[in-house]
């Protein structure tokens, strides 16, 4: 018997009793209504039900920026099974899939006789709706549950923090089998409401949507907000554009300022797979200070790292980052807990090195990370990324260091770089920092570039 009181009858149902003829889905494979979409679902899950599976299975199939692919999703929740997106391409499918817990893994999904579709299952609360994988900037990832009363309590406190109208169409770049671009996913579904699927990112068309007011909100990474903002010169975005909406990564000061000079309705988000997306999100047009949790969340700092507690974080996670809590409970991320440095026992920040290197005039952003060292057990080592042409010699960099820090924060090592090593939600791959360093010599010269 189910009980009521615990769970929700399907979203999807819902939304195409209040919104039939809206769009559901714009992308470059094509668009569905909520209508069409009940009815593409419907075979999809029939399909799947020709392959064995049932409620309560883990499904993982290749997950892209396409509607066929969300129609996917929804068919594997309309079962009342869990989805595992898993990126096309991904390096041994099966082995990943396993990895993840998956009951069932498939390329590519087929549909089925629409006959053979059962009605749609309810959302019990409790029960996992998505299984993804976090990204990982160092290590191997893990497979993370989320529930539907995780994805329902996010989704509600994303729309209360940024706002919500019906004829709302939310724009995706992000990675789909990523938490980033299922939340997006999630919103749209819960609020009835658009989203629009662009299958590669490309600037130009970004700036376009921005100009022409196609879409009203947009998610990116400061990777892809730079780039970006290097297309909108003498540009302006359309009023209906209400929300950019980035995270990922922390931005620069500056790239915020451009976003800002440019008049794009910026807020910045901190969150985690953990938590089905945001935690703390600035008001929009706010984009500096410490931030708000979301209406059903809170932070604390508890032996050196922020604490989530809520029912968006299923109860309560401890998080890899650290951060000051202050007297509204507002949140500002300093870092990765585990990022901090212990050399010759003393304990080192990266962010405060960061900070002082960024103050010279040639450095446009630098990361800070421990190599291993036979005397000192580490030492901090910086790549650094060059605002204009002039790259200054590593003995310059070093005397501005000595003239704010303590001596043995000093960077040992530096490494000029073209660019950072980021993966496709925008993170650092800190060891592929931490490898390129450990080639770097322990001297006064004036260093690699990569």
């Amino acid at each position: 018997m189910i009980d009521w009181t615990l769970t929700l009858p399907h979203p999807l149902l819902v939304a195409r009793a209040s919104r039939g003829r809206a769009l559901a889905i714009v992308a470059d494979d094509g668009e569905w209504s909520y209508e069409s979409l009940v009815h593409s679902v419907r075979r999809r899950a029939a399909g799947l039900i020709e392959v064995g599976v049932t409620a309560g299975d883990r499904v993982a199939w290749s997950m892209r920026r396409r509607g066929d692919d969300l129609v996917t999703l929804h068919a594997i929740g309309w079962l009342g099974a869990s989805a595992v997106p898993i990126a096309k391409g991904a390096t041994d499918f099966g082995a990943l899939a396993k990895r993840l817990g998956a009951d069932h893994w498939i390329e590519q999904p087929q549909d089925g006789r629409v006959e053979s579709a059962p009605e749609a299952a309810p959302w019990p609360l409790d029960d996992v709706r998505l299984v993804v994988a976090t990204s990982g900037s160092t290590g191997e990832p893990k497979a993370v549950e989320i529930t539907t009363s995780q994805l329902v309590f996010s989704a509600f406190g994303s729309a209360m923090r940024l706002g919500h109208l019906p004829g709302d169409r939310w724009l995706s770049v992000l990675p789909m089998h990523h938490v980033g671009g299922l939340s997006i996913a999630m919103r749209c579904l819960f609020s009835a409401s658009t989203i629009e699927l662009h299958e590669r990112f490309d600037e130009q068309r970004v700036v376009d949507a921005l100009v022409q007011g196609t879409m009203t909100q947009v998610s990116l990474v400061p990777t892809m907000l730079d780039r970006v903002l290097s297309r909108f010169v003498g540009l302006a975005a359309h009023p209906r554009v209400r929300t950019v909406l980035v995270g990922g990564a922390k931005p620069s000061d500056e790239l915020v300022d451009r976003a800002q000079a440019h008049g794009l309705p910026v807020s910045l988000t901190w969150g985690m797979s953990e938590t089905a997306s945001q935690v703390a999100t600035l008001p929009v047009g706010e984009p500096v200070g410490p931030a708000p949790p979301l209406v059903f969340l809170d932070v604390i700092s508890e032996a050196g790292r922020l604490v989530v507690r809520g029912p968006a974080a299923a109860g309560v996670c401890v998080t890899g980052d650290r951060g000051q809590i202050d007297t509204l409970g507002r949140v500002r991320v300093t870092g990765r807990a585990d990022s901090v440095i212990i050399s010759g026992g003393e304990n080192i920040d990266p962010n405060e090195i960061v900070q002082v290197i960024c103050r010279h005039p040639d450095v446009a952003r630098a990361h800070v990370v421990g190599i291993p060292d036979a005397t000192y057990g580490e030492r901090p080592a910086a790549a650094l990324i060059a605002a204009g042409e002039r790259r200054p010699p590593v003995a310059e960099l070093r005397a501005f260091c000595r003239q704010q820090l303590d001596a043995f924060k000093v960077p040992d090592r530096m490494l000029w770089l073209h660019e950072e090593p980021i993966n496709e939600t925008g993170k650092i791959r800190f060891a592929e920092l931490k490898e390129w360093l450990s080639r770097v010599e322990r001297s006064g010269h004036d260093g690699e570039s990569l």
